[in-house]
């Protein structure tokens, strides 16, 4: 059950990746606290995801869903 799970995961994962190229996130980088005024500087940038990262994680996912479950009486 978990390895389906697991699998699922991949394979949303590998799909998200090979449509959004890039993930945009914000980090800040200086901050100043000068009693009453408080600046801080965020720069934008971008994660790039490869491609071959995102197809070998499908094809990971999928051949996590074709193990079978098999049965475990005992």
């Amino acid at each position: 059950m978990l390895l389906k799970f697991l699998g699922i995961l991949l394979i949303a994962a590998g799909t998200s990746g090979l449509v959004m190229d890039d993930i945009p996130f914000t980090k800040t980088t200086h901050e100043a606290d000068l009693g009453v005024i408080e600046l801080q500087i965020d720069e934008k940038d971008n994660l790039h995801i490869p491609d071959w990262l995102g197809a070998s994680s499908i094809g990971l996912g999928t051949l996590l869903l074709l193990i079978p479950a098999g049965n475990r009486r005992r």
